[in-house]
């Protein structure tokens, strides 16, 4: 009777023992499946149209490698320094990044920044809204996108992803001093930590 029981137990561990195998197995197949297909869409080396391309960095976030590279642009300086742009875009979460890297001439990372691609926030100045703020909009062909009350600054779209056009659109807005106060990227935040290297 103990020898059957025994022949029993041997069975139950062996027959649980398969099954965790066979989950291993299944999930390892899965994850190799979802990693070839997020590949195979998203190359890292170049655009989402075949353009080849500086490949991403290794040391940036795991969800910012996920994306596909949309656009690429570098520009080397008389000084042999280079600034190089990424603009990403993504299945979820924030559909427009831009990455821009600026690099020394011994090809040394001396900055990297990661924004929305698409937008900047701005503040007013007192005595300005918001409704101000769409009308001098409208006229520079930019999109007003909402307020953030908490942190008092206002969100503007821009639809042009050339590799310096938000760059460019900060710079235009700016010129409204006497409706803005401050503008700025819109930084993208990694663990409750804007994403910068300076």
């Amino acid at each position: 009777m103990r020898k059957k029981q025994d022949r029993f137990s041997i069975f139950g561990i062996g027959f649980l023992m398969g099954c965790v195998m066979v989950g291993l197995i299944l999930t390892a197949r899965a994850n190799r499946q979802k990693n070839a297909e997020e590949e195979a869409l998203y190359p890292t080396d170049k655009t989402i149209e075949g353009k080849p391309t500086t490949p991403l960095a290794k040391d940036l976030p795991e969800s910012i490698k996920k994306g596909g590279i949309y656009s690429y642009n570098e520009t080397i300086n008389p000084d042999e320094s280079s600034l190089s742009v990424w603009i990403l875009v993504f299945q979820d979460n924030y559909p427009l990044i831009r990455i821009s890297e600026i690099k020394g001439k011994k090809n040394e990372l001396l900055e990297r920044t990661i924004t929305a691609a698409d937008q900047f926030t701005v503040t007013l100045n007192t005595g300005k809204n918001k409704e101000d703020l769409k009308s001098a909009l409208s006229e520079l062909g930019f999109q007003y996108r909402g307020y953030q009350r908490k942190d008092d600054f206002h969100t503007v779209g821009i639809e042009d992803l050339k590799f310096m056009a938000l760059p460019n659109s900060i710079n235009k807005i700016k010129e409204l001093s006497d409706l803005i106060s401050s503008a700025k990227v819109d930084t993208i935040v990694f663990n409750k930590t804007p994403f910068s290297f300076r």
